[in-house]
């Protein structure tokens, strides 16, 4: 689960302000994240969403409580649907459920809201990345193609990941400010703003250190930043 953010916020959702403690933007965070993941996976697959939808057990893993589910969903942050046996073994079956009923066969996927709203929550209210010594910020190598923080190796890359690496790089070149613009190159037929949030998700993917590094977007889909 994320760091507790510090501080309670006051966002405003359909207009309407609203002000929690950090330990509940923190468990809503977390499950927008996974739900995230979620979703990039099936982009990647050629997927439909549904396919790869998160239990309720599965997000009950990342500390989400049903009141805040509940709140997703009333909110069209997330989608859910019940799923029942399904006759294709190759897919999955669902049916709907009125309002916010979730129960045990309660399925979830995110809607692009969603995902903005997880970005605006680390934009506004994560802490300024700790560590400004020389020897506690991050450090990418390229030529070894290693990222470490106070000599103990977060990542390690064994196959090429060009989006992941020019990221690394912007960062590095920049000394790890906590936010830089998107560094990745526009290409024909891609949306820059999805393109950033699978590099975003794949960063934050398959680390190896206990001192985890946390990659955010900004917001505004045009821009990263960097917690610990």
């Amino acid at each position: 689960m994320p760091t507790p953010l510090p501080r309670p916020t006051d966002l405003a959702i359909s207009g309407v302000p609203i002000e929690w403690p950090p330990e509940r933007l923190s468990r809503l965070t977390a499950a927008l994240e996974a739900l995230g993941e979620a979703h990039g996976d099936a982009r990647e697959l050629g997927l439909d969403p549904w396919e790869l939808a998160l239990t309720l057990p599965e997000l009950g893993d990342t500390g989400a409580e049903l009141r805040d589910l509940r709140w997703l969903v009333t909110h069209r942050l997330v989608e859910h649907l019940a799923e029942v046996d399904s006759d294709d073994p190759e897919r999955r079956a669902f049916e709907h459920v009125p309002g916010r009923a979730v129960g045990h066969r309660s399925c979830f996927v995110v809607t692009p809201g969603g995902l903005f709203f997880a970005d605006r929550i680390v934009a506004r209210h994560a802490a300024a990345p700790p560590g400004t010594q020389a020897g506690e910020r991050p450090r990418w190598d390229p030529d070894a193609r290693v990222l470490s923080r106070g000599g103990e190796v977060v990542k390690r890359f064994r196959t090429p990941a060009r989006s992941q690496e020019l990221v690394l790089a912007a960062f590095e070149e920049s000394g790890w400010p906590s936010r830089i613009d998107d560094p990745l190159p526009r290409l024909a037929g891609e949306d820059p703003r999805q393109r950033l949030h699978d590099a975003i998700r794949r960063l934050n993917g398959n680390q190896l250190s206990a001192r985890r590094l946390r990659f955010h977007g900004d917001g505004t889909g045009e821009g990263i930043s960097w917690s610990a």
